[in-house]
């Protein structure tokens, strides 16, 4: 699944406040499936390929996810 159709999927990343917020599912989408750094390394690059908020929301989640899972925590 790309990172456009899991985006499509959750609906528009922003910063509501709640447990249900497309946000949060997507974080929780990502530390429960993305525990491939290759796969991390491919949604990060078509954050990097696309323009817009949602790519740059997507992208500071899954640089702390990154870092969470390079870490070990």
């Amino acid at each position: 699944m790309t990172l456009s159709q899991i985006l499509a999927l959750v609906g528009e990343l922003d910063d509501s406040p709640g447990n249900e917020t497309p946000r949060d599912r997507f974080r929780r989408f990502l530390k429960d499936n993305a525990k491939d750094v290759g796969q991390l390394r491919d949604y990060v690059q078509e954050c990097l390929s696309n323009s817009g908020t949602q790519y740059n929301r997507a992208l500071q989640d899954l640089a702390s996810l990154f870092s969470a899972l390079t870490s070990g925590a």
